[in-house]
Order: structure tokens, then C-alpha cells, then sequence
């Protein structure tokens, strides 16, 4: 008996629950690029005319409508190109006295057709989106419009009219002599034209291909998919922000530090630091990562591999330790965002703008081994005293040269063990290096008020007295307590004390 349409329907979707799940792959959306992508499509071509490799001599944008023209560079030293062929096509379209012309008339400089043109009009938003398959995640960033690039033949049509125009002085000269013959001229007045009308002929094709050949031209730079630029760009595909992709993450940023804070508190003076460690080899891994990059603040990764045991794969420990810190000489770093989570911290200064300012020094730290203070205050405004909190993080003053230099030797051996972490992390300091610049022209946005006064920068050092002589030790366990639950009833006799010993020293 056969079986009627219902039930085989019914079977496949009996079948299609019942189908076992072989993977499931993470998906993230990187809006880094949202609104500039566009998908710029060749047309279809044989295996000999490879236009994707093809040097760009000259690329133009129109802005409104989106349209771009690209000049390809023609190899004419292949056996299938004819010189001749090509340098006649540079004579009909530029003539032979090219030498007494404006050169930006001239479409053929080197006196010969080596160049192919390309010309797209963008097809509009067509809800599409590029993805990358990358380390069993895919990342996904949406396309503004799909362009589709169109072989243009100008050049024929410019020599054509050439051409005409040369015949034309040719026979003027032959009848110079004669009469001009009288032409009769019609005279046409516009009328005024209603709102509906006017509307229609704007929308008529003869109407937008006239405001189209109006719209200028504008010569863009080109830059080769091999190029650090294009290498920069590429970064962006990938959704690098900690909050998108660590999905697995329970805890938020303020119970990661405190948790993190109140191990150090509890501890006793006589525990070892192997009990430390015990207790982190205990948690997730998840958990253990981000609680020792938190604590160490700057780590090898062979000793990060070493102090939490091989217990997990090494590309595994590689993946998360990338979404909590970042590579800085070889060393990875703990993210601004997890050291300095509050809106405002200790001292009534904007968390943002410290976060900002951390990131740039590490920045610099990524440049070069040493760095000096002046160098940072010329693009960070803040007090001295809270960069150089800042710089003892991670870094040590060179008595000789007063220059701040990081705390742990370049690990080489990790840049050449895993280079393609290396290259994504240069990449992404590059985008937040251009971020951080443009941030800090408009450095007021990130203020949570104006500067503290000298009272409330010592209360927020814990300290009566600083400078570049000071060790930087005491100084990282007071951020540490500071951090902790404990500082709203210390804060007080802290800030009292620091009184005490400044006029102390005033006397």
C-alpha cells in the first residue's frame, strides 16, 4: 500500500528530530565593519585573464549613488597582447601630441592601451553577510551593498568622438571661406510645473543618468590584500570584544576582581604559595585563567602552561587566555576592562578613561622595550602621579635613563612557536591604537568630572608621598586592596593619615 503525502511528511520530520547532533560551532557578530563592507564581484572570466591578481593603477569612488571604477594593469608582455593593436588604441583616444595636453585628459600616459577598465554600481542592500570559519568559530559581519563590477569601454567611445571632432575641423577649414548659413532658432519657455510632476521627473531614468554624470570622481587609495592595511582590516572580521565571545563566562567583571581579591584576603601570612595554586587547579578552567592572569597581571604563557598544569590542551588555555588578556612583548597582559571594571575608580577619575589610558601605554610597551613618562602625558590627560601607578603595573624605572621599562624579557620563543596569534594580536593593536588616538581628542567625554585635586590623588595612591625613585611593590599590593570590599572602612583613616605626614613634611 502506498503511502499517502501526509505521512511521508510526517516521517521526515520524525527523522529530522530524531537526527543526532555531529557539532555545535559558536557564531559571533562583528559590527567592526557593518556599515562600510561592500563585496565588490568580477565578472566571469576564463582561467587565462586572472583579474584578482591584476595591479590596481588607479581606483575612483562616486559617494551617492555608491559606484566605483577600477583601472587594471594589462600585461603587455604576454604573447596574446599586440603592441601594435595597443598603441593604435592610444593614438585614436589621446592623439599623437599628447605632450601639450593636460594630463588628466590623457587615459593612455605611456602612449599605449595598457590598462583595462572596471566600472560597478552598488545593487543595494541585499541582506547578506560574510563569514569566516576560523579555530571551529565562525565570525560573521554584514554587507552594506554587493557591487558588481562590469568591463567599460570609455576609451572606444572618447576615440570615436575624436575622431569626429577631427573630421569636422577638417571640413570647417575646407569651408571657411563660404557664407555662414542661417539657422533658425526656436525659443521655448517653461512653465511652471506642479509638485507631482516634479517628482516623476526625478524619478525618470534620463533625469538620474543626468545627476549621476554630474557627480564627481573621487580618486581613493588602493591597497593590496598582502598589505599591513589590508591585514588591519581583515582583524576586523573577527569579534574581539571579551563580552561577545566569552559565552561561557558566569561570572561578571566586578565578581571575577573581587573573587580574585578575596583569595589574597583570606589567605593567612603563612600560606604558601603552592596552597594558591592548589585552590586555582581546583576551579574551571575558565575560572582558573582569568583568576591567575588577574593576580599575576603579566605572565609567560609557558609559565601560565606550567603553574595550571597540563590538565587542558594547549591551543585550548591559548584560546581563553585571549579573551582576558592581551599580548604584549611575547607576555600576555590582563585586558584594562578586568583591572579597572568600575564607571569611577578610587579618585574620581572616569574608568573609561583610565581603561583608555592603560591600553595606550601597553601600546607603546608593544613599539618598544622602554618608554618615558612626558611621552605618555603628551596624549593622556592625567595626572602624573596616576600614569606612573599605571606604569608600575608592568614596568620598572631605569635609574640612569628615567626610562620605564617592561617588567618581563621579550619571549621570542612564544612569537615564533605561534606566529598567527602574534600577527592577530599586532593587528588588533593597531585598530585600538587608532581608537585610542581618536578618543583622546575628545578626552572630555571620558571624564567622570574634572581632575582630582593633590588631596584626592594621595588618597587614591594610599599614600603620602611618590616619586619615580619609589619601588612600584607596595604600591601594587595597595591597588590590590583597593580593590577589595574592605576599602570603604579603611578609606577614612587612609586619607588622615596621608594628611598627617604631609605637613609633616611641609615643616
Amino acid at each position: 500500500m502506498s503511502k499517502t503525502f501526509e505521512q511521508k511528511m510526517e516521517e521526515d520530520v520524525m527523522g529530522e528530530e530524531e537526527s543526532p547532533i555531529l557539532k555545535e560551532i559558536p557564531m559571533y557578530l562583528s559590527q567592526a565593519l557593518a556599515e562600510k563592507l561592500v563585496l565588490y564581484q568580477y565578472p566571469l572570466e576564463h582561467t587565462g585573464l586572472n583579474t584578482e591578481n591584476s595591479n590596481v593603477i588607479q581606483c575612483s569612488i562616486k559617494q551617492n549613488p555608491h559606484e566605483i571604477m577600477l583601472d587594471l594593469e594589462k600585461n603587455t608582455n604576454s604573447a596574446n597582447y599586440s603592441i601594435a593593436k595597443g598603441e593604435q588604441f592610444a593614438i585614436n583616444v589621446d592623439g599623437t601630441d599628447t605632450l601639450n595636453k593636460n594630463p588628466e585628459e590623457i587615459m593612455f600616459p605611456k602612449n599605449i592601451m595598457d590598462r583595462q577598465m572596471f566600472i560597478g554600481r552598488s545593487l543595494g542592500e541585499q541582506n547578506f553577510a560574510v563569514g569566516i570559519f576560523h579555530e571551529n568559530e565562525i565570525h560573521l559581519t554584514p554587507l552594506k551593498n554587493v557591487t558588481l563590477l562590469r568591463p567599460s569601454f570609455k576609451y572606444i567611445d572618447k576615440g570615436d568622438k575624436r575622431s569626429k571632432r577631427e573630421l569636422k575641423d577638417i571640413e570647417g577649414d575646407g569651408s571657411g571661406e563660404d557664407e555662414e548659413e542661417l539657422k533658425q532658432i526656436t525659443v521655448k519657455f517653461a512653465r511652471q510645473e506642479s509638485e507631482k510632476t516634479r517628482k516623476a521627473r526625478e524619478k525618470s531614468f534620463g533625469y538620474v543618468n543626468q545627476m549621476n554624470s554630474k557627480e564627481t570622481w573621487y580618486t581613493s587609495n588602493f591597497y593590496s590584500k598582502r598589505s599591513d592595511r589590508s591585514e588591519i582590516e581583515f582583524g576586523k572580521f573577527y569579534c574581539t570584544k571579551p563580552n561577545d565571545r566569552a559565552k561561557e563566562i558566569k561570572m561578571n567583571a566586578e565578581e571575577i576582581v573581587e573573587g580574585a581579591c578575596s583569595i589574597d584576603e583570606n589567605e593567612s601570612k603563612s600560606s604558601t604559595h603552592g596552597d594558591s595554586l592548589s585552590f586555582l587547579k581546583s576551579l574551571p578552567i575558565t575560572e582558573k585563567v582569568k583568576r591567575l592572569l588577574y593576580q599575576a597581571r603579566l605572565i609567560n604563557f609557558s609559565k601560565f602552561i606550567k603553574y595550571l598544569g597540563n590538565t587542558c590542551d594547549t591551543q585550548e588555555y591559548l584560546k581563553i587566555v585571549q579573551q582576558f588578556a592581551v599580548l604584549v612583548q611575547g607576555c600576555w597582559v590582563v585586558q584594562s576592562d578586568i583591572v579597572y571594571y568600575k564607571e569611577i575608580v578610587p579618585g574620581g577619575i572616569s574608568g573609561t578613561l583610565m581603561r583608555a589610558a592603560r591600553d595606550y601605554v601597553l601600546y607603546l610597551f608593544t613599539k618598544s622595550r622602554t618608554i618615558t613618562r612626558q611621552k605618555i602625558l603628551e596624549i593622556v590627560k592625567l595626572p602624573s602621579t596616576v600614569v606612573k601607578e599605571i606604569l608600575e603595573e608592568f614596568s620598572m624605572l631605569l635609574p640612569s635613563t628615567r626610562e620605564w621599562e617592561f617588567m618581563l624579557p621579550t619571549d621570542h620563543d612564544f612569537i615564533k612557536s605561534y606566529p598567527e596569534v602574534a600577527q592577530r594580536q599586532y593587528i588588533k593593536w593597531e585598530m585600538k591604537h587608532e581608537k585610542l588616538v581618536e578618543s583622546f581628542k575628545n578626552c572630555d567625554n571620558y571624564m567622570g568630572g574634572t581632575f582630582p585635586t593633590k588631596h584626592r590623588r594621595k588618597s587614591y595612591r594610599d599614600s603620602s608621598f611618590s616619586s619615580d625613585n619609589e619601588s612600584g611593590a607596595e604600591n601594587r599590593r595597595n591597588a590590590y586592596r583597593i580593590s577589595g570590599p574592605k576599602i570603604r572602612r579603611t578609606k577614612k583613616l587612609s586619607t588622615s593619615t596621608s594628611e598627617r605626614n604631609t605637613k609633616g613634611e611641609n615643616t
